[in-house]
C-alpha cells in the first residue's frame, strides 16, 4: 500500500500499516493516515521518527489555522496514532485533548511551553 510509485515503503510506514490492520482499521482509513503522515512529514521538513513533541505541537498549531475542524481531528488522529501505536511515545501532548469552543482562538486556549519542555 505504497502510496506513492516513485517512494520506497519505509519500515515505518510498513509498521505503521501493520499497525492499523491489527487495529481493524480499513483499508480507506489506513491510505488516509498514511497521507497525513505524508504532510507531516513533508511540512516539518524530517523524518516522523525523528520528530519531538514540539515539532508535533508546531505542526497542530499550523495546520489549525488551515484545515477545516473535522479534517483537523482526522489529521489528528493519524498522527497520534503513529506516536502512540507504532512509535510509542509517552508525550504529555498526545494526552491533551484539542477540540476547541467555536470561536476561540487556538493559541489563547493551548500553550505550547504548559504541554512540553520546549
Amino acid at each position: 500500500m505504497c502510496l506513492r510509485s516513485d517512494t520506497p515503503m519505509s519500515d515505518l510506514r510498513r509498521q505503521m500499516i501493520q499497525d492499523m490492520r491489527i487495529a481493524g482499521f480499513a483499508i480507506s482509513s489506513q491510505q488516509r493516515y498514511v497521507e497525513a503522515i505524508l504532510r507531516f512529514a513533508e511540512s516539518m521538513d524530517l523524518k516522523p521518527d525523528e520528530a519531538e513533541e514540539r515539532d508535533l505541537a508546531a505542526h497542530f498549531l499550523d495546520i489549525q489555522q488551515t484545515m477545516a475542524a473535522g479534517t483537523f481531528r482526522a489529521h489528528r488522529a493519524a498522527l497520534l496514532f503513529l506516536f502512540r501505536n507504532t512509535l510509542q511515545r509517552p508525550w504529555p501532548l498526545l494526552k491533551k485533548k484539542w477540540d476547541r469552543p467555536r470561536g476561540v482562538d487556538f493559541h489563547t486556549l493551548w500553550s505550547i511551553p504548559s504541554a512540553c519542555a520546549c
